[in-house]
């Protein structure tokens, strides 16, 4: 029985993502994926994607018990991206403008675009492009400055894993 005990454990799958709290925020843990990221009481996240992929490849934060579908913030790094693989930002969608800048987001180097609609200048859109992980940010209202907003606040907590 002990034999069998010892098989069935070292076949388990790996750790799942643990969540524990600091501070008033809470902290998501991912150890097969490598990262953790931070977000405040009054937000949900959970791992997205196909059912059997669960895993955390993939995660979305959004405000708990929200019945809008917006803002939501989705963050991809499986598979991780390299930074030669970051979009132009070239050519611009039909009705929106796009601006573009380099930043920093806890200390790793990174480029993020901005779109907006461009009969309002409200803001659509956010994508911030680093080494190894995108965040993707849809909103429905205007936000004249993205790094002064709790989004960018939890985006500015990602940080990988020393493995």
């Amino acid at each position: 029985m002990a034999m069998i005990l010892v098989v069935l454990c070292s076949c388990s799958p790996a750790a799942p993502p643990t969540l524990r709290s600091e501070s008033g925020r809470h902290i998501y843990t991912n150890s097969k994926h490598g990262y953790e990221i931070r977000y405040p009481e009054g937000f949900d996240l959970w791992a997205t994607g196909a059912e059997q992929e669960r895993d955390g490849a993939t995660i979305r934060v959004a405000f708990k018990d929200y019945a809008a579908p917006l803002p939501v913030l989705d963050i991809q790094v499986s598979p991780r991206t390299a930074r030669e693989k970051f979009p132009s930002v070239d050519a611009q969608p039909n009705g929106m403008t796009v601006s573009a800048a380099d930043v920093q987001v806890n200390g790793i180097s990174g480029r993020q675009a901005q779109y907006r609609w461009t009969a309002s200048g409200d803001l659509a859109f956010v994508e911030i492009y680093l080494e190894g992980v995108i965040f993707r940010f849809y909103t429905s209202t205007d936000i004249p400055d993205f790094q002064k907003t709790e989004w960018w606040a939890i985006i500015s907590t990602f940080r990988f894993l020393d493995r």
